[in-house]
């Protein structure tokens, strides 16, 4: 990830999927046996989950402790087909709030 910070790498997907990549070679050059937070596995073709074998919780459920926005994020910042920022903002408080984390800095 440094050598790609050094280069200026243009989009910082690369720079996920690099990520990604190297810990699954980590994984399978030494045999780790390993878990998905995730029990269903994003099928793109189809633009759908389906379910996995591994995991521990739905995509839908996960949206309970945690937002993943990958393609939904411009939609979001604009407020377009059917998101509304501000109502997001209210649900990662809400998340937050179950946790241990000082919200202080962010509250306006």
């Amino acid at each position: 990830m440094h050598k790609f910070t050094e280069l200026k790498v243009p989009n910082s997907r690369f720079l996920i999927f690099a990520e990604q990549l190297l810990l699954k070679h980590l994984i399978d050059h030494f045999n780790l046996k390993y878990n998905t937070l995730l029990n269903e596995k994003w099928h793109a073709q189809d633009k759908q989950y389906v379910p996995n074998d591994k995991g521990y919780i739905s995509f839908l459920d996960s949206n309970t402790v945690y937002r993943h926005y990958w393609m939904d994020k411009p939609k979001i910042k604009d407020s377009k087909d059917g998101f509304d920022y501000n109502e997001e903002i209210t649900i990662l408080n809400n998340i937050l709030r179950k946790t241990q984390v000082n919200l202080d800095a962010i509250k306006s």
